[in-house]
């Protein structure tokens, strides 16, 4: 059988092909486990292109909506077929009436207002209505958008018609996950006939709790007040929440809490024929301003939709309210943890379920918390082979406890100064920010500095524009630190390709740190799946794929080479949820046998 595989089969990838093709019909649910380098995309769609039906393929940010597109490119090229697919973005990303009235400014509701209230009127929209041009080849986002400022018309809507006829639809999972915005596509897409492939999979645990929790601030409320200033009747209701918020607030303060869990129904004392007539006159606010040529944002519209949420998820099993005292101001959350409830509900909307990463295992335990029960599973080895990995766990480091003991923290730096002594580009992944700023407090950085390197450090809260220059800046340097975190912007979905990263510093384990929301997520895991398996899914797992996730930076290709020290010496006890390819030559060392490793590393030809 003549698979639609552009490229001479590597090791393995042939049977994943295989594997794929055969069990999406027997099963509906795969599981595609292989690291980073494998080749996963290619592998899949050559496997479900075979099949002759529609592919969705859900990514973890709009970034990443070009990947699979690009690699069905090279497939029409190289094959000489006629696929068709195009990266789809939303109206946030697409909008160019949104961009000429709000200066490339505005939030996805915002935009979405302007679409539905002016649409009749949208120069961009009706310039479509008389427009035909459906392409030779696969669009990605950039393309769909020169093709929409070129001929001036809706760039969003005219991907909605290419849509129609695409083999591949490569889209965010708010598109999956999100009920409102699956609906949107049903013209579009018959899901049940469709392959749906779950790119980066393990994300899926948490993904679902960042798409329908919320959270508004005090801020939201003064606002709110601001607007209802003129009308008498609705600023009274306002005031009311303020003042409720304000007692709850006092009542966390009074037992010396800076957080707590709360009951909407016992704080608030609003009705919900108040909060929809708040409602309304919010939605009168964003009209009033679209017509003055504004960003269509109220905070009282706001308000009222957060709190309606609050009193229709109320008594929802694995879903609790929290307010939290901030330094200056104060937060109420909708903290939404249930998972597995909602999501096996939207796998059984497709004909069949492709979840793909380099780190699902324990399978078991992914299989639980997405929600799967009947799916056949397979672990691909690496491409590249042992002899160029080795990997060192060293005893005498530990991140154990809330704080970082100053003496630890020392151990730390000069276990990360004799490994900046390798040369060699060099990522330093902390368990925390926590750990990190406990690092640089310590004058790690200087430090380093002192020793003639380039040093890279990540921010709390750093624009996504100035994450890409340090990592552009980092990749082009010869023997630069990035300090950085495990969770954050460099350690899982950045690139780095040959020589730009080779050697790799786990400070700690990422851990999630033991907040209330951490308590919470811990007790409704236990109560789903009982004490011990609760807390393994919870909080243990998440964890050793955080450290996975950061690790497989490294390798992209089997050329590449690998130097990995795990610095915390409870690797120990997790070695069977890390990759095999990390522990399958990993060495026990002590802390002071780090500068004879070193030393050892820059005297041999390979790693």
């Amino acid at each position: 059988m003549k698979f639609p595989f552009p490229y001479e089969y590597r090791e393995n990838q042939r049977e994943a092909v295989k594997f794929i093709y055969k069990s999406i019909e027997d099963e509906r649910f795969v599981c595609l486990d292989a690291p980073t380098g494998f080749g996963k995309t290619p592998v899949i769609l050559a496997s479900l292109l075979k099949r002759g039906r529609r592919i969705i393929w859900a990514v973890r940010t709009g970034n990443e909506t070009d990947r699979p597109i690009e690699e069905l490119k090279i497939i029409n090229e190289k094959l000489g077929k006629n696929y068709f697919g195009l990266s789809f973005r939303g109206k946030r990303d697409m909008c160019l009436l949104a961009r000429k009235k709000f200066r490339g400014k505005g939030e996805h509701e915002e935009i979405a207002y302007l679409c539905k209230s002016e649409r009749k009127n949208c120069p961009y929209y009706r310039n479509l209505q008389d427009f035909y041009y459906f392409p030779d080849n696969p669009l990605i986002y950039s393309e769909i958008m020169e093709i929409g400022e070129k001929y001036e018309i809706c760039p969003y809507f005219y991907q909605r018609f290419l849509a129609h006829a695409a083999d591949v639809i490569s889209f965010n999972y708010n598109y999956i996950l999100n009920e409102n915005l699956m609906w949107s596509f049903r013209n579009i897409i018959d899901f049940r006939e469709s392959y749906l492939v779950v790119d980066e999979a393990h994300n899926l645990q948490f993904a679902y709790s960042s798409i329908y929790g919320d959270k508004i601030t005090l801020g939201t409320i003064k606002n709110a007040l601001r607007e209802s200033e003129k009308r008498r009747e609705i600023y009274k209701i306002v005031l009311k929440i303020a003042e409720d918020v304000e007692k709850l607030k006092n009542n966390i303060a009074k037992e010396r809490k800076r957080e707590d869990v709360f009951s909407p129904s016992e704080i608030f004392s609003t009705d919900v024929q108040e909060l929809e007539y708040l409602l309304k006159y919010g939605e009168e606010i964003r009209k009033k301003l679209l017509k003055e040529g504004k960003r269509p944002r109220s905070s009282s519209y706001r308000l009222a939709n957060f709190l309606i949420d609050c009193l229709e998820k109320e008594g929802t099993r694995g879903v609790e309210f929290i307010g939290r005292r901030l330094p200056k101001n104060f937060e109420i959350e909708i903290y939404d943890m249930r998972a597995k409830e909602v999501l096996s509900h939207i796998w059984k909307k497709f004909r069949g379920v492709v979840f793909c990463s380099g780190t699902l295992r324990p399978i078991d335990a992914f299989a639980d918390v997405v929600g799967i029960d009947d799916f056949a599973y397979r672990n691909f080895p690496p491409p590249y082979g042992e002899e160029n990995i080795r990997t060192y766990l060293i005893r005498g480091l530990s991140t154990r406890g809330d704080k970082l003991p100053r003496e630890m923290a020392d151990r730390y730096i000069y276990a990360i100064k004799e490994i900046a002594r390798l040369g060699k580009n060099t990522a330093v992944f902390c368990a925390s920010h926590r750990i990190l700023n406990s690092l640089l407090r310590r004058s790690l950085a200087s430090e380093l500095r002192n020793m003639g390197k380039e040093v890279f450090v990540e921010k709390k809260g750093m624009s996504g524009h100035r994450a890409r220059k340090i990592l552009e800046e980092f990749r082009k340097s010869e023997g630069g630190i990035l300090l950085a975190t495990a969770s954050g912007r460099f350690s899982e979905g950045a690139d780095y390709p040959g020589k730009s990263l080779e050697v790799v510093f786990m400070a700690g384990i990422p851990f999630e740190r033991v907040t209330l929301k951490t308590s919470l997520y811990i007790q409704y895991y236990k109560e789903i799946y009982g004490e011990e398996r609760g807390e393994f899914y919870s909080y243990v797992v998440p964890a050793l794929r955080r450290a996975s996730q950061a690790l497989g930076r490294v390798l992209r290709s089997e050329e590449d080479t690998g130097i990995f020290f795990l610095g915390d010496e409870r690797y120990i006890n997790y070695r069977a949820l890390l990759p095999e390819y990390i522990v399958a030559r990993m060495k026990i060392i002590s802390l002071g046998k780090i500068r004879r490793v070193v030393n050892y590393l820059r005297n041999s030809e390979t790693p």
